[in-house]
This record gives structure tokens, sequence and C-alpha cells, in this order.
């Protein structure tokens, strides 16, 4: 039986195969080629990806496991609400303000991001 994620990319994978296939063919050399090699690029990476949610069973646990109805991961509590997301976003719009404007503001934004993001990894 096949899960819901693994459906998902099993189609992604066999529409990107298919569209590898119609493009090789009907374009020459030339710019025709590179769109090949990125379509191949795609197709390789999609099978990866759908190869490891295959394997993982779209991390779905079966009711008659043992334990399933406590130790899953449904069965753990909800992560408490955090802020450092909305600073992350703060720092990120400093260094996008500060490479237009002035030096000090992408150097504070720098600071802010890194700070926001160490804080963020603690909570978690």
């Amino acid at each position: 039986m096949f899960t819901t994620g693994s459906k998902l990319f099993i189609g992604a994978t066999t529409l990107s195969l298919a569209a590898t296939v119609v493009v090789g063919t009907t374009t020459g050399g030339g710019t025709g080629s590179l769109a090949t090699i990125g379509l191949i690029s795609l197709t390789v990476a999609l099978a990866f990806l759908t190869g490891i949610v295959v394997f993982v069973r779209d991390a779905n646990v079966r009711g008659t496991e043992p334990g399933a109805t406590t130790a899953s991961a449904a069965a753990q509590s909800a992560p408490a609400a955090s802020m450092w997301p909305l600073v992350s976003a703060v720092g990120l719009l400093l260094i996008g303000v500060g490479l237009i404007t002035a030096p000090v503001v992408f150097k504070a934004g720098l600071v802010v991001l890194f700070a926001a993001a160490a804080e963020w990894m603690v909570q978690g």
C-alpha cells in the first residue's frame, strides 16, 4: 500500500521522466541539450526522494504496532509558540535593506539573524 506522499513523489518522478524523454527526443543541440540535462537532474533528484519516502512509509505508524498511541510523533504535544521566526524575518529584512542603504544596517541584520538562529535552536 502506498501512502499519500509516496503517490505524490511517484507521480512527480513519472511526469519528470516523461518530460525528459519528450524534450530529449524533440529538441536538437544547443539550449535543448541544457534543458534535457536539467530534466535528467530533476528526475534523478525526484527518484531519490521517492525512494526515501517509500522506505520510511511517509512516517506513518500502524495502529497495531506496540506503543503506537504513546510513542509516535502524532502523540507528542505540539511545540510552544516561538518569537524566533519573527526575529529571523526581521534580521533578513535588515540584511536586504542594508544591501541597499548602509553597511552598518547589513551587519546589524547579520547579528540579529545569527542570534535568532542560535536562540531558535536552543529553544528547539
